[in-house]
């Protein structure tokens, strides 16, 4: 009987690591999704409502997708997932209408306590050296994801966009009452973020980190398709963080583009600009555009931070990570292998 309750026990433990169960449980998510819909249609049905109605009332147990206006395809065509976000937000202002103690429930109490709560944990878990591990991580992605961890070993979970909304006014509550942010700049920072939850436009995409109008990131906001282009010429991300490294003197030209990146920058397209420039003639080591005296031409200077950018928003991350992961793999095996190389005929002496 010992033996097979530890057989048991044994198996348990092996089925919930096993990462087949992770599809299973999202296999049951989805069959659960499909049977409430099927349960809607069939409980129409049997109130005597037309087959029409009953599949109207299916789809309308989660979020409808299939209503739209009139220029809803037009607008969708520069702003992305704008008809899913004013069916989501539609359907969440009817959630507040029709069951709003449920509602409430839900957002005003759940999602702000968690958010007070797990921006409260990671102070109560780490000292105040390590807090600066959790205060690097900007401000999107501490409100809009549930940061899960301690010290530099965390994770982060996304949430569904209204769900960010009352989530991340939580976190901003916590750092009013840690003394980390002010109230005016919390109230504000709240409204930005209901406004997020509710529009397929942010209205921050309009102005540039400092609190400037900015026409390039208003350019990206309402025209999606050049979005990494106008992120560039603002040199925002949608976190609000640089794309690539710029000068300290702003009238300096003197840097190869080629070298102007950031220290994560995938490997295999860092490598390909290095061989461009030093192609065009460029020396990489020295970091300047000139040769004797003479710039070496644009087409050969390219920032890879850059062209990382507009290749991300075209292919899938795996595929990057991927590149990425094999690009340091081969390179850095060439690297050593070559310092190796340097070590070793560095304390050899021909005459001896």
């Amino acid at each position: 009987e010992i033996k097979r309750l530890n057989r048991g026990a044994a198996h348990t433990a092996l089925r919930y690591i096993n990462p087949m169960t992770l599809f299973r449980i999202i296999e049951k998510m989805a069959n659960y999704s499909e049977g409430i819909s099927r349960l809607s249609y069939a409980m129409s049905r049997d109130n005597g409502m037309s087959i029409i109605s009953s599949i109207n009332e299916a789809k309308e147990v989660t979020v409808n997708f299939d209503t739209k206006g009139e220029l809803a395809p037009l607008i969708g065509s520069f702003i992305m997932f704008y008809n899913p976000t004013i069916q989501a937000g539609a359907k969440s202002i009817s959630n507040w209408k029709n069951h709003p103690a449920r509602t409430g429930l839900i957002a005003g109490v759940n999602l702000l306590t968690k958010g007070i709560l797990m921006a409260a944990l990671w102070d109560l878990f780490n000292d105040d050296d390590d807090d600066k591990d959790y205060r690097e991580l900007t401000d999107y992605t501490r409100k809009q994801n549930m940061v899960v961890g301690w010290k530099d070993n965390y994770v982060i979970i996304p949430l569904t966009q209204e769900y960010r909304a009352w989530y991340g006014m939580g976190v901003s509550i916590y750092d009013v009452i840690s003394g980390k942010t002010e109230m005016s700049d919390a109230l504000i920072d709240m409204a930005q973020l209901q406004l997020k939850g509710y529009s397929p436009v942010e209205l921050s995409g309009f102005f540039d980190k400092k609190g400037d109008f900015s026409t390039a990131k208003t350019i990206g906001t309402l025209f999606n398709p050049i979005q990494p282009l106008t992120d560039i010429a603002a040199n925002e991300d949608f976190k609000d963080d640089p794309i690539f490294r710029v000068p300290l003197m702003s009238n300096d030209d003197t840097y190869l583009n080629s070298q102007m990146y950031k220290q994560n920058v995938n490997v295999l397209i860092r490598k390909g600009t290095d061989w461009m420039a030093k192609k065009g003639g460029a020396d990489t080591d020295l970091n300047i555009n000139t040769v004797n005296g003479k710039r070496i031409k644009g087409i050969w200077d390219w920032n890879p931070s850059k062209i990382e950018h507009i290749v991300q928003s075209v292919v899938p991350s795996i595929l990057m990570d991927a590149s990425n992961s094999l690009g340091k793999a081969v390179f850095d095996d060439i690297e050593q292998k070559n310092k190796a190389y340097e070590y070793k005929t560095e304390g050899f002496d021909p005459a001896a």
